[in-house]
């Protein structure tokens, strides 16, 4: 990827992240209030190439299709705000060097022909 670039988060971006997920979560009647469960987002740790943000809430329901409606809707609002900041998301990526490249050309593989009855 030609263009691809690597932007730093600054710190008042975390912040307004981190922020703005503990303001979607706590007013959302979808949730727990956080007077009767323990709920944060807090940073977690920093990875290869990622900040790792802990969102630790519950859910009111039990149902498990309304369960993962709310987590995609959390997932949704999450990559809304980490946008709405300025800032990406990491995505994996990996790089091969090669010390030496062999001149002669690869072995062409000639598996036998097979007769179908």
């Amino acid at each position: 990827m030609d263009h691809r670039r690597r932007i730093p988060v600054t710190v008042d971006q975390l912040r307004e992240i981190q922020d703005g997920i503990d303001a979607y979560i706590r007013p959302n009647d979808a949730f727990a209030p956080g007077t009767d469960v323990s709920t944060f987002v807090r940073v977690d740790s920093f990875a290869d190439s990622s900040i790792n943000i802990l969102v630790y809430c519950f859910t009111k329901t039990t149902k498990w299709g309304e369960w993962l409606e709310i987590k995609e809707a959390l997932a949704c609002r999450i990559k809304e705000i980490v946008k709405g900041a300025g800032a990406g998301f990491a995505f994996p990526s990996r790089s091969v060097y090669l010390e030496t490249i062999p001149l002669e050309a690869p072995e062409i593989s000639n598996p036998p022909s097979v007769k179908l009855a």
